[in-house]
């Protein structure tokens, strides 16, 4: 559903404003709007699950 998929992605770029800014660093990896564009959303939960694992050694 649609407005569950907006209300998961508004949690999160809320999350990603308080949210350890060392950590967001590194996995933002230099995008500003890192989580928090629309438009880019998905690729970057991706890529935010990427390089969580790999910091955690997953």
């Amino acid at each position: 559903m649609d407005w569950q998929k907006d209300d998961i992605e508004y949690a999160i770029s809320s999350y990603v404003v308080d949210m350890d800014k060392e950590l967001y660093a590194k996995i933002a990896m230099g995008k500003p709007d890192f989580l928090t564009d629309h438009k880019t959303f998905a690729t970057d939960m991706q890529n935010a699950e990427q390089r969580l694992e790999q910091i955690l050694d997953v």
